[in-house]
């Protein structure tokens, strides 16, 4: 009260600070101008003191020259300002608290928690499942600067075998990918691609796909074959029929023409 041109007493100023998701707690003592102890006096009449639990962090009285920097062990700090003194032309104290270290972040959709702490956090999806931007079932964040995670919005794990069945070829590629890569301990080939069969996924399409190609081709040639011989045929007949005209000899050689089976070839 009346930062920075006096404070007053006597008072009991206590504050409990506590971080929440994990964090731990960080008190910078910007400023600190109270009471010094005078001369005759054993100790400080007008004290400031960090404690955690029973553990003594800061005991500080009069002025400091630089900022001062508390960290807790655990979650929780508490500050207490005691004041014996009624009047002082001191500027009181000033402090930034904050939280130390990154909340534990929220499990993605089909995971859980591994392993978190302020500083790391390790996800794991559920069997069967995986990261689609990864192929992998596990994801490992870590905090930078103290503050923010290096992945903000992590997306959920995906059931391998509807990446699979829905044919989407670049998280088909990319679970390949990963298994080339070498795969996460604990995860195996079989339980990756489970349901996908090779022998009906693709070698059936394909042979069915060559055999109607090599059937085509094959009615094509039988009908230029056919075709050509046709052609042949009707070649050779044209050559082959003799021309036949009727006989211009009498009456006997009619008949004779007639007993010797017809006309006379020319």
């Amino acid at each position: 009260m009346g930062y920075p041109e006096y404070y007053r007493g006597p008072q009991e100023c206590k504050w409990t600070v506590r971080a929440t998701g994990g964090r731990r707690v960080r008190l910078v003592l910007l400023d600190l101008s109270i009471r010094s102890v005078l001369p005759g006096e054993s100790a400080c009449k007008d004290v400031l003191t960090v404690t955690e639990n029973s553990r003594l962090l800061l005991n500080k009285c009069g002025d400091i020259e630089e900022p001062i920097t508390v960290d807790s062990f655990e979650n929780e700090l508490n500050i207490s300002l005691s004041v014996k003194s009624t009047f002082q032309a001191k500027r009181g104290l000033l402090a930034y608290l904050s939280g130390l270290g990154c909340p534990l972040p929220q499990a993605p959709n089909q995971s859980y928690l591994v392993y978190g702490n302020t500083s790391r956090a390790e996800f794991m999806c559920c069997a069967g499942h995986v990261f689609p931007d990864t192929g992998l079932r596990t994801r490992n964040l870590s905090c930078l600067d103290g503050q923010r995670w290096s992945e903000i919005n992590v997306p959920g794990c995906i059931d391998v075998h509807h990446i699979i069945k829905s044919g989407n070829q670049s998280l088909i590629d990319i679970l390949r990918q990963a298994h080339k890569n070498g795969l996460p301990e604990g995860v195996e080939l079989g339980e990756l691609f489970q349901g996908y069969d090779l022998t009906y996924d693709v070698i059936l399409p394909t042979s069915i796909i060559v055999g109607l190609i090599l059937g085509n081709v094959i009615i094509i040639l039988v009908v230029l074959y056919l075709r050509r011989q046709r052609s042949g045929l009707n070649a050779g007949d044209r050559e082959d029929v003799p021309l036949r005209l009727p006989s211009t000899e009498g009456n006997n050689g009619n008949e004779s023409g007639h007993k010797n089976g017809g006309d006379t070839p020319v």
